[in-house]
């Protein structure tokens, strides 16, 4: 999809971050119905348009930048708020920077994970594709703080 054809079919409302369709298509979609339905899988809202799936935010993006950028951060978290005030083109680096803690964490910081097999906290950052440990601690704040000077020597983007 194109920005020529995205204008074609959507209109984008950009204080309400949605997009409506502008055209009538033999699939149940009316003319002015909000496009896309939250997909209960990641959060995002995605519809389907000539057989292909396309995520809310990326036509949305397409529509005000003239382009698909490889990764969208939706800067609030909220991945059904697609306000282009929201959006911002990023790294996949940067993406996964921005993205919440698990709530299977139980450190409260990414990179610190408690390890059963040593009764320890482990502390160890993401470079290149490649997880590089930084060392085992009995506590974990000493992991915590570990982690946050080995992001400053690296002057750590995220990944």
């Amino acid at each position: 999809m194109n920005k020529e054809i995205a204008l074609s079919i959507f209109k984008y409302n950009k204080k309400e971050g949605k997009l409506y369709w502008k055209i009538d298509l033999k699939s149940n979609k009316v003319k002015g119905q909000e496009a896309g339905a939250v997909d209960k899988s990641n959060g995002y809202k995605r519809f389907q348009y000539k057989k292909k799936k396309y995520r809310v935010h990326q036509i949305i993006f397409l529509i005000e930048y003239g382009y698909i950028p490889e990764e969208i951060d939706h800067i609030n978290r909220l991945r059904d708020d697609n306000r282009i005030s929201n959006l911002s083109s990023v790294t996949k680096s940067e993406n996964q920077r921005n993205r919440s803690i698990s709530k299977n964490n139980k450190s409260g910081k990414n990179g610190v994970c408690w390890c059963s097999s040593s009764n320890t906290w482990r502390a160890f950052i993401r470079e290149n594709g490649k997880s590089i440990n930084i060392g085992y601690f009995k506590n974990k704040e000493d992991a915590i703080k570990a982690r946050e000077i080995k992001e400053k020597k690296l002057n750590y983007k995220g990944e």
